[in-house]
């Protein structure tokens, strides 16, 4: 078993949990008052902000496994995403929280980006060396 067996096995996450990590970047979780009502005005988003973030992050799975995240496109909340373990727990919701702070909070949308960053590069340095032939002998 190599070292990043964790990071090459696929996952299987849904929007729900995707949006609820969303909501805890944001530190609206909470069941009262304002956190409640901030939650739901983003749920209404949160569907095409997921959408954006697969397209964005599908090049960071491709690294890590040999399929794409599918489905490739959300429509509902409990519909079932796969992807390589890393992204679907780290790297996509960072990415989904990004793109939902930005619409409600440009600061807050920055910091996320710089931890997203971070993140899709250590990932990226921490993914298997893939061999391919040389195509062009000097």
């Amino acid at each position: 078993m190599s070292d990043n067996w964790v990071l090459n096995n696929d996952a299987v996450i849904t929007p729900e949990q995707i949006f609820s990590t969303v909501m805890s970047f944001l530190g609206c979780n909470g069941d009262t008052g304002a956190q409640a009502q901030f939650a739901e005005r983003c749920r209404g988003a949160a569907l095409d902000c997921i959408n954006a973030a697969i397209q964005e992050v599908n090049r960071i799975n491709r690294e890590f496994s040999p399929n794409d995240i599918t489905p490739s496109a959300v429509t509902a909340f409990d519909t079932q995403i796969t992807a390589a373990s890393v992204v679907a727990y780290s790297v996509l919701p960072l990415k989904t929280a990004v793109l939902v702070a930005l619409r409600y909070d440009p600061k807050t949308a920055q910091i996320l980006d710089k931890m997203y960053q971070t993140a899709f590069a250590l990932y990226r340095s921490s993914a298997p060396a893939v061999a391919e032939p040389i195509k062009e002998v000097y």
